[in-house]
């Protein structure tokens, strides 16, 4: 885990929410015994964080299908919930002048990175 200190212009409720929502899906979708990377850092007025896992991965069809409120392999996977976990977290995100990015790739896992205004701490 590596996190340095930042302030972001986000609600403690919104940041938490986007924050729980990423590991969420990073545990759940996760490789037993393998790791989930949380990194936090701060750059030029941008706050990055990024959630990475080992598991199943998505598809490029997948990724540009999330807005469409879609769950993925939910017979293979016995997925619980709604599946909406990705869109509420871009949705935040770019409520705060922000941006939610996903990189992945299929059976070697995803990384999510959301990108949000923000200072480096003194």
């Amino acid at each position: 885990m590596a996190l340095s200190e930042a302030t972001v212009s986000v609600s403690e409720e919104y940041l938490s929410k986007v924050v729980d929502e990423l590991a969420h899906n990073a545990f759940k979708f996760s490789k037993p015994g393998t790791p989930v990377r949380v990194s936090l850092a701060s750059s030029q007025g941008i706050v990055t964080l990024s959630v990475a896992d080992h598991g199943q991965g998505m598809t490029a069809e997948h990724i540009a299908r999330i807005g469409a409120y879609m769950q993925f392999q939910r017979k293979v996977q016995e997925q619980q919930g709604l599946g909406l976990g990705l869109i509420i977290a871009k949705r935040l995100a770019e409520l705060h002048g922000g941006t939610l990015a996903i990189q992945s790739q299929l059976g070697e896992g995803t990384t999510v990175t959301v990108k949000l205004p923000g200072t480096t701490a003194v």
